[in-house]
């Protein structure tokens, strides 16, 4: 274990020197278009094979800023000459007085992960450290595009690092608040906060004790979520209980006491699935079934064998004998508890019931955003109207939808597909009996003339099939199949004649 003298020590740099780290950073160009290049490298695959690679195409592009990921992304030393020309002078003593950088045998190396996120800079500890402040992970832009503009009042519950914090400020929130239960997490905040030139108030306590008779508009928290076995030490970002998810329904647990009436939480978390207990009834059962309505963004998660490897790996970069031997401690333990099967979940909780729940299964999350969010609860609001407020509104394809027609592999019948845009549940193959009814909205109508006209089509009558097209269309307002144009009553097809 590192002697905590030796740990990088954020609170020594004053607010002048990260002004001047603020901007030789923007000067090197060291921002998330040049990490994602980075990044692109060989993306799946773990750290020890992957770096080397990453070392050799930042060490040929020899800019300032292939420099600092070098120093503080990816590990690798780098000159004396290279570090001259991507920090001024005068920044160098105060990184290396603050323990930010060190000077080694083979060159100078980073003792901080710092990276461009959101369009910001967050530093953090090194993630093979021992119990590590963590900063953006694999998976944080995911609740990043979750955070909407003008956000209003906002609690960060582990907020490590203050990355998704700072991003609320960014964004305009009146008020951001971070919370988190590890000591060290608020002095990397307070840094991060300075450069960015944000305010924040942090505190050091469990989960939303802290802010305890505070309400909130808007929580945020991607929740430690990591099963931890028993002869594995613990890290306070990582694990979340033996099963993985005890912590995240703690949260659950306590945010009707932090949300205001209007507020909403939207949180990110692996969960194992069970068949006898779904992810939304456990959620129910967390803060009381009439306490908060359930919006769930799931997809599936990574499968028994890859968590082993990679939560293991995370402790064991060098893939070495006690990477060996952690992997199979993780892969026992989920095995004993039953894991065969996990969900990623992107969930929004709002106040009010009575126990309303939603699902939406996605392929990936990348194209749920605070927008998509917003769109969803609107759009559960007006599938729950009755049938004949429903019958009066103007429906349409979402926006960037289009149908096309494919043949099967097999060389059959041309089939009628729905291509959707991202985050609004992907491509879909029609039934024939959808298809015509798809086809009625390539131009928005209102729902009762879209019933007629597919009544005629089917040379059927609108009675008929009226109650099978409102169950249709209440699914795929929820899914994202179809928007919502006009909620006001349009004219009737006689009167636009």
């Amino acid at each position: 274990m590192p002697d905590p003298g030796e740990r990088p020590d954020p609170a020594a740099m004053e607010d002048p020197v990260i002004a001047d780290l603020r901007v030789a950073l923007r000067e090197a160009s060291f921002d998330d278009a040049f990490l994602a290049r980075c990044e692109a490298i060989a993306p799946r695959m773990l750290d020890a094979v992957r770096l080397p690679i990453v070392h050799w195409w930042l060490r040929d592009h020899s800019s300032p800023a292939a420099t600092l990921a070098q120093l503080w992304a990816y590990g690798d030393a780098v000159s004396e000459e290279a570090l001259r020309r991507a920090l001024p002078d005068g920044l160098v003593p105060a990184l290396e007085g603050a323990r930010l950088i060190r000077r080694g045998d083979d060159g100078w190396r980073g003792t901080m992960r710092l990276v461009p996120f959101e369009g910001l800079w967050v530093a953090s500890d090194e993630m093979h450290g021992d119990d590590p402040v963590m900063g953006p992970g694999a998976t944080t832009d995911e609740l990043a595009r979750a955070i909407p503009s003008r956000a209003g009042r906002v609690l960060d519950v582990g907020c490590g690092a203050g990355s998704l914090a700072l991003v609320a400020a960014a964004r305009g929130a009146t008020e951001v608040v971070g919370v988190d239960l590890h000591p060290r997490a608020a002095a990397w905040s307070r840094f991060n906060a300075a450069l960015a030139e944000l305010p924040l108030e942090l505190h050091t306590g469990d989960l939303t004790a802290p802010v305890k008779g505070r309400r909130f508009d808007l929580v945020i928290s991607q929740p430690p979520f990591v099963v931890k076995p028993p002869q594995v030490r613990a890290t306070t970002y990582l694990h979340g209980g033996a099963m993985g998810d005890e912590l995240t329904m703690r949260l659950v647990s306590e945010l009707p006491g932090v949300l205001a009436p209007d507020g909403e939480a939207r949180l990110l978390f692996d969960s194992p699935t069970r068949a006898d207990a779904p992810l939304w009834r456990r959620l129910q059962d967390a803060h009381g079934d009439d306490e908060l309505r359930q919006l769930l963004f799931v997809t599936p998660g990574n499968s028994p064998d890859v968590q082993a490897i990679g939560y293991a790996a995370s402790s064991h970069p060098a893939l070495d004998g006690d990477y060996g031997r952690e992997a199979q401690r993780y892969r026992e333990h989920l095995r004993a508890q039953g894991i065969e099967r996990c969900e990623h979940a992107l969930v929004a909780l709002r106040p009010g019931g009575p126990g309303l729940s939603v699902t939406i299964e996605q392929a990936r999350l990348d194209g749920v955003d605070a927008t998509v969010i917003a769109d969803t609860w609107d759009a559960i609001a007006v599938a729950s109207r009755p049938d004949e407020r429903l019958l009066e509104t103007v429906l349409g394809l979402p926006e960037g939808a289009w149908l096309v027609q494919e043949q099967a592999s097999d060389g059959g019948e041309l089939r009628l597909k729905l291509r959707l845009p991202p985050g609004r549940g992907g491509d879909e193959e029609l039934s024939d009996a959808a298809a015509v009814l798809v086809d009625q909205l390539r131009e928005p109508a209102p729902l009762a003339a879209v019933i007629r006209r597919y009544a005629a089509a089917c040379r059927a009558e609108p009675e008929d099939v009226a109650a099978g097209v409102l169950d249709f269309v209440r699914q795929s307002l929820v899914s994202g199949r179809l928007a919502v144009v006009s909620t006001e009553p349009a004219p009737t097809e006689e009167a636009q004649g």
